[in-house]
């Protein structure tokens, strides 16, 4: 390989791979549209300053909502943010009882290669202001 660049492998068949700003735009755009949605956060290495950031970086988010029926009744929600190669739902699974309380999580891998291809989503049920 000549010159200083990186050398970047394109794979036949691999799909577009979204960027930090593009994938922020669909997880928040996501809590805006969905009514029961009310407080976004980030966590881990991305909401982390002193991290210095690297290709593998994954998404760590938790949407608390006012109810997390809708959420749960169906899978077709993450759709949106890719497609799910592996999907796995810790608070469903019968070998060890859930540790979240009212709280649920999904870990999914969104494509098969690439930077920013886990998100970790948590959901924490909130009472709505009286």
């Amino acid at each position: 390989m000549s010159g200083s660049g990186m050398h970047v492998p394109m794979i036949k068949g691999a799909r577009h791979l979204r960027g930090k700003e593009e994938m922020m735009g669909l997880l928040l755009g996501f809590a805006e549209e969905r009514e029961e949605i009310r407080l976004v956060t980030l966590e881990g290495s991305r909401a982390n300053a002193a991290i210095v950031p690297d290709t593998y970086q994954d998404y760590d988010i938790s949407y608390f909502v006012t109810d997390r029926t809708a959420l749960l009744a169906s899978d077709d929600w993450l759709d949106r943010f890719g497609e799910q190669v592996i999907l796995q739902k810790p608070e469903d699974m019968e070998l060890f009882p859930p540790e979240l309380g009212s709280g649920f999580s999904c870990a999914w891998q969104r494509n098969r290669l690439g930077s920013e291809s886990l998100l970790y989503t948590e959901m924490a049920e909130v009472r709505a202001d009286p």
